[in-house]
């Protein structure tokens, strides 16, 4: 009996009224998308690089029931781990009762293994129209088109909490996500609310923030003391220097010496002013 969301005419919130407040709470043990693939001879990329999850037959009763308002969101927890809080739609109601599948990135969010225990409510949440992600390498960045890629996968995903890492597929390569920052459409979040956004047919702006391992290139020094360039060899000119002298302020010597000149830019194109002298010579006072 395959049953998906489609088994039942669904209502929007708006022609619910009261009854949009009513909430499905229910607990069941989770197991990863994949092992219904193997069992079923799905494609498993198809299950695990979404937020999807899969339900018992019972459940869509029990929402059909309660008239939950389409899309139909959800928050999963895990009990033993309540710190992450996550937001996700469901795809079918063909798991053996009691139990529910979820894709592995959201496993791994929540600290969950297989066959733990899981809560799950319906929840309301807003359309987002903001989002900042954080790809977790860089390797992300440097695929031809990252945001074309980003907004294709993201058609696959139904809501976006803050400090969840999700995980997409792309020319056979799997990349993690993080979302650093979301913003609602209409109201600001409350106090104590689940900062997350529903990006089912929302028009949201998307914004990136340099990858997790990203390392700033380091500038090379002007000048390398042969000590540094070669610290396992003694440098032949060590001893033809000599002892440092301690005592003495080196900054008669450097005062000669010229500041940086090269040449800066802007990004947006306008002419950069020159320091002034005084300035210049603090900054190379120091």
């Amino acid at each position: 009996d395959h049953r998906d969301l489609h088994s039942f005419p669904t209502r929007r919130s708006s022609d619910l009224g009261n009854f949009s407040r009513r909430t499905f709470q229910d607990s069941f043990r989770c197991h990863s998308v994949s092992l219904l693939a193997a069992e079923q001879q799905r494609d498993p990329n198809v299950l695990e690089f979404s937020d999807k999850i899969i339900l018992p037959p019972s459940a869509l009763e029990k929402l059909a029931h309660l008239e939950i308002s389409y899309p139909m969101m959800f928050e999963v927890t895990n009990p033993r781990y309540l710190q992450r809080r996550l937001h996700c739609g469901v795809l079918e109601f063909i798991a053996q009762e009691g139990m529910i599948y979820l894709p592995f990135w959201m496993m791994e969010n929540m600290h969950l293994n297989e066959g733990d225990i899981v809560h799950l409510k319906s929840a309301t949440i807003q359309k987002g129209s903001f989002v900042k992600l954080q790809p977790q390498t860089s390797d992300f960045i440097k695929i031809s088109n990252p945001k074309a890629v980003l907004e294709q996968s993201l058609r696959s995903f139904s809501a976006l909490t803050k400090g969840e890492t999700f995980r997409i597929l792309y020319n056979k390569k799997k990349y993690d996500i993080g979302v650093v920052e979301v913003r609602p459409e209409g109201r600001a979040f409350q106090q104590g609310e689940a900062q997350a956004v529903c990006i089912i047919e929302a028009d949201v702006e998307v914004d990136f923030e340099a990858p997790a391992d990203y390392v700033e290139p380091m500038r090379p020094s002007p000048k390398a003391s042969p000590v540094s360039a070669s610290p396992l060899q003694k440098s032949p000119l060590m001893d033809a220097l000599g002892a440092p002298k301690l005592d003495e302020d080196s900054s008669d010597e450097e005062e000669g010496a010229k500041t940086f000149e090269g040449a800066g830019f802007r990004l947006d194109g306008k002419a950069i002013k020159a320091p002034k002298r005084s300035e210049e010579r603090r900054v190379g006072k120091e």
